[in-house]
């Protein structure tokens, strides 16, 4: 956890290092809006690569919520509805236990994810079709929950546990703030600091502090190649 004081005084600081040419000033509110955009976009671009490099995922561990178990329902059509953290971004592993009259208990078996634009072939394809005694099962997310297909209404989910990187919360930084608040963007009245949900030894929340810096600094009109700048930052090969 990094506080979010020592985060904007790292923006400010890269904003006068790289400034010396202009009187323009930034405040509070603009470097968390420039803070929490930079994390929307690095959490974005982390988890598309997460499943094709092993530096990524390595990366990522420090966001990662392991074998969570989860409620959830059956609805009418015999498919569980399991119902997602709060916390929740993007799922990492999905074990299923699950039960059988006729052939018995399953466990951890890891369902698949399956877009929703497939299910249909998918279910119907029968060397791809969920199968309890094949230990194939196979899950779609519908927003705040996940979609659990098991093969038939006769199975019963026991137990799932899912793995998951969680969202980052929004940096807040009001004791910078004379009053010790402000309004946000949206209109609501931030009075606590909210620091950045990062560990400190890993080298993330430093490219974080530049993609803020950076975007700052192109608003000042300050930057020349903007999106090669943001692409050498977000390198895992500088980042390792």
């Amino acid at each position: 956890m990094i506080s979010a004081r020592k985060i904007h005084s790292e923006v400010n600081r890269r904003l006068r290092e790289s400034n010396k040419t202009s009187n323009k000033k930034v405040t509070v509110t603009q470097v968390d809006s420039a803070i929490n955009e930079s994390i929307s976009f690095w959490l974005s671009e982390k988890t598309k690569g997460m499943d094709i490099d092993p530096f990524v995922r390595r990366e990522l561990r420090q966001l990662e919520v392991v074998e969570v178990p989860l409620e959830f329902a059956k609805d009418s059509s015999g498919i569980y509805n399991v119902f997602l953290p709060s916390n929740y971004y993007k799922f990492t592993r999905v074990l299923v236990n699950a039960e059988k009259d006729t052939c018995g208990y399953k466990s951890n078996i890891e369902a698949l994810p399956v877009k929703s634009n497939d299910l249909s072939r998918v279910l119907n394809d029968p060397y791809q079709a969920p199968s309890f005694e094949w230990e194939e099962f196979i899950f779609t997310e519908q927003g705040d929950h996940l979609r659990v297909y098991l093969g038939g209404e006769d199975i019963e989910l026991k137990e799932l546990k899912l793995s998951y990187i969680k969202t980052i919360p929004e940096v807040r930084a009001p004791s910078l703030v004379k009053e010790d608040s402000y309004i946000s963007y949206s209109g609501r009245v931030i009075s606590l600091d909210v620091d950045l949900d990062l560990e400190e030894s890993q080298r993330s929340w430093i490219d974080i502090i530049n993609l803020a810096s950076l975007s700052l600094l192109r608003d000042m009109g300050q930057v020349n190649d903007y999106q090669l700048m943001v692409n050498q930052i977000m390198s895992t090969k500088q980042n390792n």
